[in-house]
């Protein structure tokens, strides 16, 4: 058991939690198995000392000529004490899952943003692999086959449709 009121601040956790949170907070990447092996450390003393926290707690309600009054009191006060570190292992415990709902979130907006910009792209060049697609076909009867200049025609027609297409999506504040 653990000899002071520190508890869970004993082990560094909660130091280690702010640490994740003020990292978090200033924007900073954390490595990724800190927040999983902080969490499980949590888990495992907790798991540990509630069966404690349990049973200390009936030994303190007994009332009878085996416990002395004042070990009766020792045993109260460290009931409360493992209440104190289960509570603030909880806590603890809170804490990490709130900051690992904040990375996920932060994970699922970037992939949005990444997933837009790449339909954005693809609306833009979507159209001009079209009309690639359509003058590449050797067919006769195509416009501009027997016109020497077609081809700077047609090239100069994607880029101003391209260039195009990227000012609207610009100025509807799609980029």
């Amino acid at each position: 058991m653990l000899s002071n009121d520190r508890g869970v601040a004993q082990l560094g956790l909660e130091e280690q939690t702010d640490e994740l949170e003020k990292a978090i907070a200033e924007g900073k990447r954390i490595p990724t198995g800190k927040l999983g092996d902080i969490r499980q450390a949590v888990i495992k003393m907790r798991r540990f000392i509630n069966p404690q926290r349990e049973a200390i707690s009936m030994l303190a309600t007994l009332e009878n000529w085996i416990i002395a009054p004042d070990e009766l009191a020792l045993l109260r006060e460290t009931a409360n004490r493992t209440r104190r570190i289960v509570e603030e292992l909880d806590a603890t415990r809170d804490r990490l899952s709130a900051l690992r709902d904040h990375i996920d979130a932060d994970r699922a907006h970037a992939l949005s943003r990444n997933s837009y910009v790449l339909s954005v792209v693809a609306a833009i060049f979507l159209p001009l692999g079209f009309l690639t697609g359509l003058f590449g076909v050797n067919v006769a009867g195509m416009p501009g086959t027997t016109a020497p200049s077609a081809f700077w025609v047609l090239a100069g027609v994607s880029a101003v449709g391209g260039l195009a297409l990227f000012l609207i999506f610009k100025f509807a504040k799609w980029l």
